[in-house]
């Protein structure tokens, strides 16, 4: 069974075909990747929903968010998550799978607690590198969330 579909990555802001090619492609991409990586992991039924974001029009922004997001380019998708991170505990565990499918995570100090809970995975990486990414200069919104601590063998393509 499939977790994410393109429809849900859209989330009616958009049809496929009104896109741009690349942008197809990436969202075609993202979709299968994330489906390869969750495949058997049974979804939380205390969750509310799957994804949280996916496509982005650059209406569609939120306040805070970076002006060049990949969400913009069919890149990226946050996926529901619950202040115990349940759903970052299962991607936490498999990192390597992360690496072997090409998934980047933003570090959850950054998307838990005050500000919601959701983990964030791409298909491109960040200009860091690493497999776990800190996604902005501001403070952290859950410092104490996770000790940032993970194999770097993992960072890279």
């Amino acid at each position: 069974m499939k977790l994410i579909t393109v429809d849900s990555i859209l989330m009616g802001r958009a049809k496929l075909n009104d896109l741009p090619k690349d942008v197809q492609e990436n969202i075609k991409t993202l979709v299968d990747k994330i489906n390869q990586f969750f495949d058997g992991y049974t979804w939380p039924k205390h969750l509310p929903r799957i994804v949280n974001s996916g496509y982005r029009r650059p209406s569609d922004q939120p306040k805070n968010a970076a002006k060049s997001s990949p969400h913009l380019i069919g890149c990226a998708v946050d996926l529901d998550d619950d202040d115990s991170g349940v759903t970052w505990k299962h991607v936490f565990k498999n990192l390597p799978k992360a690496k072997q499918i090409g998934l980047w995570i933003e570090d959850p100090r950054w998307t838990h607690g005050p500000v919601g809970s959701w983990v964030h995975l791409q298909i491109i990486p960040p200009k860091s590198g690493r497999r776990v990414f800190i996604p902005s200069t501001d403070p952290a919104p859950a410092p104490n969330f996770w000790d940032g601590k993970y194999d770097k063998s993992l960072d890279g393509k």
